[in-house]
């Protein structure tokens, strides 16, 4: 299996948390390959992970809301697989607040400007 063939139609939750109420936008991270599921509320999140097979959670959250987020664990406790990675878009690149993200349990930071070549 190629490393192309193991991302073709995943599944990405991609959670918008807070942020339509704040003005901030999500970049476009939609992709051939990829079946992105966007989503603003938190129990719509869950309802997602626990039933539509999610490979992928990407949150994108109000800086003040994520640094003290049991979230990713959350999330991977709902989930049906055996392991759910969790990536956190932030506008702050700071080097002490991506260890604050990685510790609340993300397996990776990217920014905002992230594009869907590097994802």
């Amino acid at each position: 299996m190629t490393k192309r063939d193991s991302i073709d139609g995943s599944r990405i939750l991609l959670f918008t948390m807070g942020l339509s109420q704040t003005g901030v936008s999500c970049p476009d991270l939609h992709c051939d390959q990829w079946n992105i599921i966007a989503i603003e509320d938190e129990i719509d999140a869950f309802a997602a992970v626990r039933g539509q097979g999610i490979d992928l959670v990407i949150l994108h959250m109000p800086l003040d809301d994520s640094i003290d987020s049991d979230l990713p664990n959350v999330l991977r406790g709902i989930s049906p697989a055996p392991y759910l990675p969790v990536m956190i878009m932030s506008s702050d690149s700071a080097e002490a607040q991506r260890c604050r993200f990685l510790d609340s349990g993300a397996d990776d930071v990217i920014a905002e400007q992230t594009s869907a070549v590097e994802v």
